[in-house]
C-alpha cells in the first residue's frame, strides 16, 4: 500500500504538513514573508482513493461551504454537505478514482487559468497579450491591451492580484473582457490596459500576497518601488492619460461586509464618481441576479483600513489623473444563495463590465 502524499508544488500551492498520524492529516498555511497570519491555502493529495481522513488546521482556515474542492486544479466546486466539520476541520471520502484530488481555501486562479482563456480568443485582433516586464523569479508578467489601439479617446487601467491570493478578481477579469468582446460598442472609443496579476510571482508561488515583507505590491507605489511589476505599471501609465482605474481584490476572509461585493470608496471628489458608477452597477447585478452589488457594505474613505495610503495602486491611479478610481472587493465564498462560484465571478464580471459601459457614455456624452 503506497502511503498517501500532501504536496503544494503545483502552480498556487501552500501546505505545511505538519503531520499524518492514523487517518488525520493536520495541516498549516505557508506564511512564509508575510508580517503577522493570513489563510490562504491550496494543496494536492495523492494515493488517498478510497479513504476517508480528517483534515485538521490549527487556526480558522475553513470558509462558509467548506474547502474548495477539484479534481483536476482547473475545474472547482465547493465540498458537499457534511464534509465540513468546522472552522478548523474537514473530513473527506474519496472515490475509487481520486488519486490525486486539490482541496483548497478558496477557488484558486493561476497563469495556466490565463492561457486557457485567452487561448478562446487567440484569433479576436481586438485583445492582444504583451509583456508588462520580466519579474524577479524570471517569469514574463502579462499586460492584456483591449479595445482601440490607434486613437482612442479614453484609457481605462484594470488591475488585479496585489496580493497574490485574492483569486476571484481574476475570474472577474475574464467576465469583463468577454463582455466587451461581445458587446464591442466601448472599444472602439476606449483601450484598456489590463494588469491580471500585479504580483506574479506570488501568484504562482502560492504566496499569501498580503502584507508582504518589507510592504506587499499594493504599498508599492512609491517613488523606488520595490516590485519589477509595480515598477512597469507605474511607466506604462505614464505614457498616456488615465480615465479610470479598478483595482480589484479579494478582503478579509469572512465575516460582516467581506461576505459581500463591496467598493472601497475615496473622498470627494473622487466619492461622487464612484457613486455614480456604484448606481449602475447595483441596477444591473440586482436585474440579472446571482451575485450582487448594493451599495450597503461600501466604506467610506477615512474608515476603519480605507485610510487613503498615498502608496496603493487606487492612490496612484487618482494621482494619474483618474476621474474615476478605487478598489473593488470581491469576497471568497459569498452567502448563499448567492454562493461564490467560478461561473458566478466571471457573470459578475460582465455586469462589472456593463457598469463602466453605462458610466463611460453618462460622463462623455
Amino acid at each position: 500500500m503506497i502511503d498517501i502524499a500532501i504536496r503544494g508544488s503545483h502552480p498556487g500551492g501552500n501546505i505545511i504538513l505538519k503531520s499524518i498520524e492514523g487517518d488525520t492529516v493536520t495541516l498549516a498555511q505557508d506564511l512564509r514573508d508575510t508580517n503577522g497570519t493570513w489563510f490562504y491555502w491550496n494543496f494536492r493529495i495523492e494515493h488517498a482513493a478510497e479513504k476517508t481522513l480528517t483534515f485538521k488546521f490549527d487556526e480558522e482556515l475553513i470558509g462558509h461551504h467548506g474547502p474548495a474542492v477539484s479534481r483536476d486544479g482547473i475545474r472547482w466546486d465547493w465540498a458537499k454537505n457534511g464534509v465540513m466539520i468546522d472552522r478548523k476541520s474537514f473530513r473527506y471520502t474519496f472515490g475509487p478514482d481520486d488519486n490525486s484530488f486539490y482541496f483548497a481555501f478558496c477557488m484558486p486562479y493561476t497563469a495556466a487559468d490565463l492561457q486557457r482563456f485567452l487561448g478562446k480568443h487567440a484569433d479576436d485582433p481586438r485583445l492582444s497579450l504583451k509583456i508588462l516586464t520580466k519579474t524577479e523569479a524570471g517569469y514574463s508578467a502579462p499586460l492584456l491591451l483591449m479595445g482601440n489601439r490607434d486613437k482612442p479617446e479614453k484609457h481605462m487601467v484594470i488591475t488585479a492580484r496585489h496580493h497574490a491570493c485574492e483569486s476571484t478578481a481574476s475570474y472577474m477579469i475574464e467576465g469583463i473582457i468577454d463582455y466587451f468582446l461581445s458587446n464591442p460598442k466601448l472599444l472602439d472609443k476606449v483601450l484598456f490596459h489590463i494588469v491580471p496579476f500585479a504580483d506574479y510571482d506570488g501568484v504562482e508561488h502560492g504566496d499569501q500576497g498580503k502584507s508582504r515583507i518589507p510592504h506587499d505590491h499594493n504599498r508599492d507605489y512609491i517613488d523606488a518601488p520595490l516590485y519589477k511589476t509595480v515598477e512597469s505599471i507605474i511607466r506604462h501609465c505614464g505614457d498616456f492619460p488615465v480615465f479610470a482605474g479598478f483595482d480589484l481584490h479579494a478582503p478579509y476572509k469572512w465575516g460582516g461586509r467581506n461576505d459581500f461585493p463591496f467598493i472601497a470608496k475615496s473622498a470627494s471628489p473622487g466619492k461622487e464618481e464612484i457613486e455614480r458608477f456604484g448606481a449602475y452597477l447595483k441596477t444591473i447585478s440586482a436585474s440579472r441576479g446571482g451575485l450582487v452589488y448594493d451599495g450597503t457594505q461600501d466604506i467610506e474613505a477615512g474608515v476603519e483600513w480605507n485610510l487613503n495610503e498615498p502608496s496603493t495602486c487606487s492612490s496612484f491611479m487618482r494621482r494619474s489623473g483618474a476621474k474615476l478610481a478605487f478598489t473593488f472587493e470581491m469576497p471568497y465564498f459569498g452567502i448563499a444563495p448567492a454562493r461564490i462560484t467560478q461561473q458566478g465571478l466571471r457573470n459578475f464580471g460582465k455586469d462589472f463590465a456593463a457598469a463602466i459601459e453605462s458610466y463611460y457614455y453618462e460622463v462623455n456624452t
